[in-house]
């Protein structure tokens, strides 16, 4: 959680990332717990959450993630 808040802190300070989105798999709930402590938000629509942060010629190739989208929980951290 440290090392996440710390990377956060850097990409925003560094080269002005403020939107971060993270998606690990639903059954990772230890994972889940840490990204929440971190400040991430879980968002229950997944697909209109992944279209807004992937820019359109990803969307096809990635937006099922690795788990695919059932599997794959979506969490969203704006600064």
């Amino acid at each position: 959680t440290e090392a996440l808040k710390k990377m956060i802190k850097y990409l925003n300070s560094q080269l002005g990332i403020s939107k971060y989105i993270i998606r690990p798999s639903e059954r990772n709930i230890g994972a889940i717990k840490s990204y929440q402590k971190a400040g991430f938000k879980h968002v229950d629509n997944k697909e209109e959450t992944i279209s807004e942060y992937l820019l359109e010629k990803y969307i096809n190739d990635y937006s099922e993630g690795d788990y695919g989208i059932e599997n794959t929980a979506v969490l969203t951290l704006t600064l």
